[in-house]
């Protein structure tokens, strides 16, 4: 949401708000970052003129989408869009992150 805000203040050219949210909306750590507040802030360093601004935040950024995300599904377990799924034949959900089984 701080991304959004952030592009509503640049467009209607409110500079140093812009800088602000951009910089609070990147301080959540690096496995909770948020790539598109990267691009977005380094994008609008680069019209701003800080070209090497812009190619630090192009770094983060790339390092953020290149790090692992966590555990990957193995290939006897695959979980649906809605965090249900299979593992091993018996039917499981996923809550917060953990898997849960259950046999029916």
């Amino acid at each position: 949401m701080i991304t959004e805000y952030a592009l509503m203040e640049w467009s209607a050219g409110n500079i140093s708000k812009t800088r602000e949210l951009f910089s609070e909306g990147s301080k959540l750590p690096q496995r909770l970052s948020h790539p598109p507040l990267l691009d977005a802030w380094s994008r609008f360093e680069a019209q701003q003129g800080d070209t090497e601004l812009a190619r630090e935040l192009d770094r983060k950024y790339n390092e953020v989408l290149n790090k692992p995300r966590g555990k990957r599904p193995q290939e006897s377990e695959t979980l649906s869009i809605d965090g249900t799924g299979s593992k091993d034949g018996k039917d499981v959900a996923q809550d917060d992150g953990r898997l849960l089984s259950e046999e029916f």
